[in-house]
């Protein structure tokens, strides 16, 4: 008798579990119920209800999550190969909005909403494969001025060095640019200007300006991750902080690669008052090699915008970003250029 009231529970979290998970579909419960490994500690079963309860929270908690994984995983195939069926290519598909969307896709968007009732919102926030392949679309036109000269927006010359332009856009009346970096290398190869970018280890150790960098969450279907950087500012600044998405894809058909991020919340990331956070955020660059990924010789096209909160004249912000920018830029070559080394070091070390 003492386990029966541990079972009653164990099956209603799975059954409640189940139902969720199937809201507004057919599927059988109790072939999904089957399909769950229920994580009973050995003997747990066995103990009484009032000295069992930290088990059985972490088993349902558990079941919930299985579950939930489960049916994201299916709900996002499912959408994928319904618009491979329309016509699209290379994995990148056009964004469907809700008020074109049919009452069966309207279910999947409900029941995934659902399923993230009460923490991170991964249909909302995740980087999607339109955002990815509208990204490579608008940077695959000719390149600077005959590309800048075809938008309606009025841009202007910032910058222009050798195999680096930079242009910019006025945000509004606020005072903030929106920037454009076309640049090109011919000594270092797109995978490691690429891999220099993504790895976190890496970056703490080449970007003297990065105090923390962390991978907070991850989205099991897409590879999404929401990451927290914490970036130095100038005394008596206050350091800014970054909570943001960020998903890079590499196409091999169309030998591109795409990285993009942009700013989010996240329940893990609460503001504090030891740094300023960053509310407005996105990047995308766009490298597209000039033979092969792993040959040297690429170019890159690198939108930028950020809001950090400060209250300096805009003439100095201009002063500021055209040294700090290039600077940037060629910090991120250097760092391309000695990755292998530094692999190198780390496997010896190790």
């Amino acid at each position: 008798m003492a386990a029966t009231g541990p079972y009653i529970i164990y099956k209603s979290s799975q059954f409640c579990a189940a139902v969720r998970c199937n809201v507004g579909f057919d599927h059988p419960l109790r072939k999904r119920i089957r399909e769950v490994e229920f994580p009973f500690p050995k003997g747990a079963d066995t103990l009484p209800l009032r000295l069992n309860l930290e088990s059985l929270t972490t088993a349902v908690s558990e079941i919930c999550q299985q579950m939930r994984e489960r049916r994201e995983k299916y709900l996002l195939q499912r959408q994928s190969i319904r618009q491979r069926r329309k016509g699209f290519c290379e994995d990148f598909h056009p964004e469907e909005t809700e008020g074109n969307l049919s009452y069966e896709n309207q279910l999947v968007n409900r029941d995934i909403r659902l399923l993230g009732a009460g923490g991170f919102l991964w249909d909302k926030e995740r980087v999607t494969d339109y955002e990815l392949f509208r990204c490579k679309k608008e940077n695959s036109r000719k390149r600077k001025s005959d590309k800048i000269n075809s938008d309606k927006e009025e841009w202007e010359h910032f910058i222009n060095q050798h195999q680096l332009e930079v242009w910019r856009r006025p945000i509004d009346t606020t005072g903030l640019y929106e920037y454009k970096v076309f640049g090109t290398f011919f000594d270092i190869n797109a995978t490691s200007f690429y891999r220099t970018q993504v790895d976190n280890e890496y970056r703490l150790y080449w970007d003297q300006f990065v105090l923390k960098l962390d991978v907070v969450d991850s989205d099991p279907v897409t590879g999404t991750e929401v990451l927290h950087w914490v970036t130095k500012f100038p005394y008596p600044l206050r350091n800014r902080d970054y909570v943001f998405v960020r998903r890079g894809k590499i196409d091999h058909n169309s030998r591109t690669m795409v990285l993009l991020s942009r700013a989010t919340h996240h329940p893990l990331c609460p503001e504090n008052n030891e740094h300023v956070r960053v509310p407005s955020y996105h990047s995308s660059m766009v490298i597209v090699p000039h033979k092969t990924f792993d040959e040297d010789g690429f170019d890159f096209v690198l939108s930028y915008f950020d809001d950090p909160k400060t209250n300096f004249p805009s003439y100095c912000m201009n002063i500021l970003t055209s040294t700090n920018l290039p600077t940037f830029i060629d910090t991120l070559h250097n760092a391309a250029a000695g990755l292998n080394q530094h692999q190198e070091k780390v496997l010896q070390a190790g």
